[in-house]
């Protein structure tokens, strides 16, 4: 609130004349409240390789850009069937203008994930507004059917070499 104070105000009455002194308040306009709820995931080079059936830790920073606080911020995912991710805290009370906060993400794929891309979306919702982040990941067995079938050659061939070693002496 701004007080302007006029300082000479004369008036005219009767051949009179009056000095005042008249304090005037003014209102400056409003600032409008902005919501701006920004979700990061970090590091910025996620683990976009998951392995099946484990945890595959990673972690999200929120950050309430906006001009008001923002109260009960909860997190959820969108996943494909038999998916699990887990946040740690699931719900944030309070985030006040320019803060931020760090939360833990586990990703756990199931156990029977094909080798493929999928796409999960995570969501900050909080009372005042929601925001979304999709990641795009990659599921790899740490050992498929085919590495299994390149051991197997593999194994072949130096029993191969030992029993022509073994059997020809040189």
């Amino acid at each position: 609130m701004i007080t302007i104070k006029i300082l000479r105000l004369i008036l005219l009455m009767s051949g009179l004349i009056f000095l005042l002194t008249v304090p005037v308040m003014a209102q400056a306009p409003a600032e409008t409240e902005k919501v701006d709820l920004n979700l990061q995931l970090f590091p910025a080079y996620y683990p976009n390789e998951l392995i099946p059936g484990q945890n595959n830790p990673t972690f999200i920073e929120v950050r309430n850009n906006g001009s008001i606080v923002l109260n009960n911020i909860r997190f959820s995912a969108i996943v494909p069937d038999d998916w699990v991710v887990e946040f740690n805290p699931s719900i944030l009370e309070t985030l006040t203008s320019g803060s931020s906060y760090t939360v833990d993400v586990n990703i756990i794929p199931p156990a029977s994930a094909n080798d493929q891309d999928y796409t999960i979306t995570l969501v900050a919702e909080a009372e005042e507004t929601r925001t979304v982040n999709t990641l795009y990941l990659r599921v790899e067995n740490s050992f498929s059917l085919w590495a299994w079938v390149g051991l197997g050659i593999g194994a072949l061939v130096v029993i191969a070499f030992i029993i022509v070693f073994l059997r020809f002496g040189r």
